[in-house]
């Protein structure tokens, strides 16, 4: 499959993000190798230090740039989960048939949808409030826009793109004015980043 690597992202011919996420599971997988032969001999802190500098090491391997892939078909996403849950297992040095809710808990993780998920709420807050360039702020529209301002106390529920085929609902433009929506109105009336962030840590994506 021919691709191409922009910004540390690799884009294929037919935007599959199968060549991305199988690079982002080789450099991970390296790390996990590592761990997994020194994991008798130090302790979890020394692990999990290791294992953030390898993931952190040009950049966060398993949530980088997911604005632009995180859309991508269930197969890749499914091929990083599993690679994220090995990894929970092995720094914990849990059994293979471990419940990863309960490792996730005790590394303070979120699953990789959730993650992703969290970053696409948090750049839905900085497009609503100025924080982005104009081409991506002007892409969303408040139900309540009647006249040429804002009323901040209305709910703050978008008005959604037209859709006909699935890949306009993958689109940011739409699964991020969707995934808005579905915060409850205490999260989108939020008047700062530190506040919404706090709000959306105690907010079940399930």
């Amino acid at each position: 499959m021919s691709s191409t690597k922009s910004f540390g992202v690799y884009i294929d011919e037919n935007l599959g993000w199968k060549t991305h996420v199988e690079s982002v599971c080789k450099k991970i997988s390296s790390a996990l190798g590592l761990i997994k032969r020194i994991r008798n001999f130090v302790p979890l802190y020394t692990l999990l230090n290791i294992f953030n500098a390898f993931n952190c090491l040009e950049k966060p391997q398993f949530d980088y740039c997911s604005l632009v892939w995180g859309c991508c078909s269930t197969s890749p996403t499914e091929k990083l989960q599993k690679l994220q849950n090995r990894a929970a297992r092995i720094l914990l040095s849990a059994p293979d048939d471990s419940s990863t809710t309960d490792l996730f808990r005790r590394l303070n993780w979120k699953n990789l949808r959730n993650q992703r998920l969290f970053t696409k709420a948090i750049m839905m807050f900085k497009a609503l409030n100025g924080e982005t360039p104009d081409y991506l702020s002007n892409k969303f529209v408040f139900r309540n826009d009647t006249t040429s301002y804002r009323l901040r106390n209305s709910g703050m529920r978008l008005v959604l793109p037209q859709s006909r085929t699935d890949y306009v609902r993958k689109c940011f433009f739409y699964s991020g004015a969707a995934l808005w929506n579905s915060f409850p109105t205490d999260i989108r009336v939020s008047k700062t980043l530190g506040e919404f962030k706090t709000k959306l840590g105690n907010f079940s994506f399930e």
